[in-house]
């Protein structure tokens, strides 16, 4: 019996703990970074330097262009959900996985929605560079 109310017991503990700590630590994370896919500033960045930005989420985006603003106080980069989703869907739309990509675009053709440029320009900032 008293095996059983020991069970009882700790199951019970890890419930109120989990419950506790879910509502502790659940809203650290921004709802504006975390309402369009999700991610990581790491899994934004493997995507970025990894050729790979078509995979992007516009809730990495807005992680990276607020990583960007972190960096380099000089930039005002600042991306609602809605400049999010339209970069996410011109860098898709456009088949831009690289720097080069984006590079090779012909700006008489296609114009990039707001923000886009901006961020192309200070994707440096990620990795160490000086924008």
């Amino acid at each position: 019996m008293n095996a059983k109310k020991a069970a009882v017991l700790g199951l019970t503990a890890c419930f109120v703990l989990t419950g506790t700590l879910g509502c502790l630590f659940g809203p650290m994370v921004p709802e504006r970074t975390s309402n369009q896919g999700g991610g990581t500033i790491l899994t934004a960045t493997g995507k970025v330097f990894g050729g790979q930005m078509t995979q992007l989420t516009p809730d990495e985006v807005q992680m990276v262009a607020d990583q960007i603003n972190d960096l380099s106080p000089q930039v005002d980069l600042t991306l609602d959900d809605d400049q999010a989703q339209a970069i996410v869907g011109f860098l898709a739309q456009n088949g831009i996985n690289s720097f080069d990509d984006f590079q090779n675009l012909d700006p008489a053709t296609v114009q990039p929605p707001q923000g886009a440029a901006q961020l192309f320009e200070n994707f440096s900032l990620l990795d160490g560079g000086g924008g």
